[in-house]
């Protein structure tokens, strides 16, 4: 039976007055949704229909209730992470991409991802910045420019579940803010712009920071800004592009015009593009979620063949700089949805560590919902605003699911024989083990093919671009394209041993290629590795001896 009611309450009812309510029937969490003026409640099960229509009943005798109906929303909340930041109830736009799933499965590596903004600086004295921020890379004498940079950092890395305040995406994800905008005096104007070379200065010390895998930038560049008149689009394109050889993923929104245009650095090859949507509720629409919400591009977003996903765009609530307690609940615009896609990139770092920054490019673009119409401002459209199958100009690839980016995953048993050779091809990014505290070693072949007592144990890796093998062994810097388990990257293993017995060795990982026609799926149809090698090297063992294990 549904154990989620949405309420419409009176404009009468005060905060306290629906907590008590909400006490009353022993609900455990209230989301409000202002796009519809309603509230979420969660009740615990309900064992018939019987007791349900009570506890509807029960909710309807109170005077400061209108409304009180059941709806079916999918898992049960014990699956979810809910903060308790004060403003959480206001996020529904985190609702909407699924984070509150994707929280209770990982909520990011302090120690070894951190999340970069480039905008306008950050109020670093912000109740929900301070305690994330790490770097603050600012000119000597400033500070920031504008609220800008504050809003869009706390989108993706606002201080989470400390009782203050909004959450960020990234929950657990360090911040590093990089100022990329400069003032200038232009006649008797003092003006503020981003600045390319400013940005590019930037991006280069994130870089050498070593662990910034996500850089967030929430902002357009064009010919009437400064890098009209002073220059330097070259040098910032540039910088991305070191990053993006770095593996470091760059993010950046789509623009607000509405038009079918991507600047930069959207419209650079190296970064993800990210668009806004927005959605109502509807149970009869048949590409409603499970949940009975509809999507669609928001009617400012930007549009353009290259454009990666879609992403909350309104109704986004932000830190400010009108003090270091301060808030807007209404925010709006793509600048807003790059960081929701750049939060759960770097929980996606975290969670599976030998992906690289196009492996989680991919991740994220595969496992997003293409339930997203092209183009619709309400409910009732015609058919041809209906989501279109598939990739399309309008959304991507869909809306962003971070719950299902880090759940959809496969687990193989893998069986050996000792005393054999095997050619080891796993479909996959290896999981985040538990009390494994070394970074990388959850996804090390040495690690997840460990020694066992009384055997020997030989592991080889090709070396990519060399005609030669590297034994592998567990260390304390890995190399990801030698060491670590990617998917269709091989490498032989054998067990030795006096008798002959079986070896049973489990990996659990984000299965590659989930989407047809997806770059990666492409790559995987072409018989490669994902070193680019087709396993032409002549090895140097006796080939019968070898079996070869191919998942």
């Amino acid at each position: 039976m549904a154990t989620w009611v949405v309420i419409e309450f009176s404009p009468q009812a005060t905060e306290e007055d629906i907590d008590q309510i909400l006490a009353s029937v022993n609900g455990y969490r209230k989301i409000y949704m202002p796009w519809l003026d309603l509230w979420l409640i969660g009740i615990p099960p309900v064992s018939s229909g019987e007791e349900l229509k009570v506890i509807l009943n029960q909710l309807e005798n109170f005077e400061l209730v209108e409304i009180a109906e059941a709806v079916p929303l999918g898992e049960p909340h014990a699956f979810q992470a809910n903060p308790d930041d004060p403003l959480y109830k206001y996020q529904g736009h985190l609702a909407r991409i699924y984070m509150p799933w994707a929280w209770e499965i990982e909520k990011g590596d302090p120690q070894n991802v951190w999340v970069g903004v480039i905008d306008s600086g950050v109020r670093a004295t912000h109740e929900d910045i301070a305690p994330k921020l790490v770097y603050n890379l600012v000119p000597p004498g400033e500070s920031y420019h504008d609220s800008h940079g504050t809003e869009v950092a706390s989108v993706a890395a606002a201080a989470t579940n400390n009782a203050v305040g909004m959450a960020g995406a990234g929950w657990n994800i360090p911040l590093v803010s990089g100022m990329g905008t400069q003032r200038f005096e232009i006649g008797w104007r003092l003006r503020t712009a981003y600045y390319p070379r400013r940005i590019a200065g930037r991006i280069k010390d994130m870089i050498q920071l070593g662990k910034v895998r996500v850089i967030n930038m929430s902002f357009s560049i064009t010919g009437g800004d400064i890098v009209g008149v002073f220059g330097g689009g070259y040098k910032m394109q540039r910088a991305a592009y070191e990053a993006w050889k770095q593996g470091i993923l760059m993010v950046a929104s789509a623009g607000n015009d509405g038009e079918e245009k991507l600047r930069l650095p959207a419209s650079d090859f190296t970064v993800m593009a990210v668009g806004g949507m927005y959605w109502g509720w509807s149970e009869a629409a048949p590409d409603a979620d499970t949940e009975g919400f509809i999507y669609w591009r928001d009617r400012e977003s930007n549009y353009k063949n290259g454009l990666s996903v879609v992403a909350p765009y309104r109704g986004v609530v932000v830190a400010s700089t009108n003090s270091d307690n301060s808030y807007v609940t209404g925010a709006r615009g793509t600048s807003f949805s790059a960081p929701h896609v750049a939060g759960l990139a770097a929980l996606l770092f975290s969670y599976f560590q030998s992906m690289t920054d196009l492996d989680v490019r991919y991740r994220i673009e595969d496992t997003a919902d293409d339930r997203v119409r092209p183009n619709q401002k309400n409910v009732e459209f015609p058919a041809d605003e209906q989501p279109i199958i598939g990739y399309d100009r309008y959304t991507g690839w869909g809306r962003i699911d971070a719950k299902s980016a880090l759940q959809l995953q496969e687990t193989y048993e893998i069986t050996l024989e000792t005393n054999k050779w095997y050619l080891i091809c796993l479909p996959v990014w290896p999981k985040r083990i538990q009390g494994i505290s070394k970074w990388q070693e959850s996804a090390a072949a040495a690690v997840l093919f460990p020694t066992i007592p009384g055997m020997q144990r030989d592991l080889y890796r090709l070396v990519p671009d060399a005609q030669q093998y590297a034994l592998l062994q567990p260390r304390d810097v890995y190399v990801p394209d030698v060491d670590l388990i990617r998917p269709y990257h091989s490498f032989w293993v054998r067990y030795r041993s006096e008798g002959r017995s079986l070896i049973t060795v489990t990996v659990t990982g984000a299965k590659a290629g989930l989407k047809s026609g997806h770059d990666l799926e492409i790559r995987l149809n072409k018989g490669l590795n994902m070193l680019g090698n087709p396993f032409t090297v002549p090895l140097p063992w006796d080939d019968n001896h070898v079996r070869v294990r191919i998942h």
